[in-house]
């Protein structure tokens, strides 16, 4: 089986986040929780190059060991993830123009697909139009500790840059004793 693999952008995005999301000294404690292989791998990340899976699985297991496996944490993880939509590219801001909610939503596997190789899937349940709400599941992806509220934050992050008003994204299958379940169901809403 071949090893699951993860954007660069990825990788970068979150160890920026948290090297200035908190003071120096969380930050270095957070640095010394890293392998030396993953220290030497960030110092020279690729935004488009594949990198293993296991490395942001690393980088966020060592935030909630030196953070602690609390409400500050899971806002963090959700801020990190919303933050990861970057549309300061002149392309992002042309597709965040004609962007709605449910294209979006429709087009969150490819997302997914544009930044993981070899783990796991979005399947969208189908969408009633005008029902400004949508159910979603991430597929396989045990073992991939926190990623369910990363790309919660991620879709929370895109729909709030369209302008909605009381966008609600919700999860189930994570939890802090099993942060790495086979599946987690998402409900969003928006107004």
């Amino acid at each position: 089986m071949e090893e699951a693999m993860i954007r660069g952008h990825v990788l970068g995005h979150t160890a920026e986040f948290y090297r200035s999301r908190y003071d120096q000294g969380t930050a270095a404690r957070i640095d010394g929780e890293l392998s030396i292989e993953l220290k030497l791998m960030l110092d020279s990340v690729s935004r488009a190059e594949w990198y293993p899976r296991r490395h942001l699985i690393e980088m966020l297991n060592a935030i909630t060991m030196v953070r602690g496996a609390n409400e500050g944490t899971y806002a963090d993880f959700v801020r990190c993830g919303s933050t990861l939509a970057d549309t300061k590219d002149e392309f992002a801001k042309m597709l965040m123009q004609v962007m709605t909610p449910e294209l979006f939503l429709k087009k969150l596997h490819r997302f997914w697909t544009r930044d993981h190789q070899d783990s796991g899937a979005f399947e969208l349940e189908p969408v009633t139009p005008g029902d400004r709400s949508a159910r979603l599941k991430l597929r396989s992806v045990k073992h991939y500790d926190h990623c369910a509220i990363l790309w919660m934050g991620f879709m929370q992050g895109v729909l709030g840059q369209l302008g909605l008003a009381g966008v609600s994204v919700i999860q189930q299958g994570w939890s802090w004793e099993n942060p790495g379940p086979q599946d987690i169901a998402y409900e969003v809403k928006w107004s």
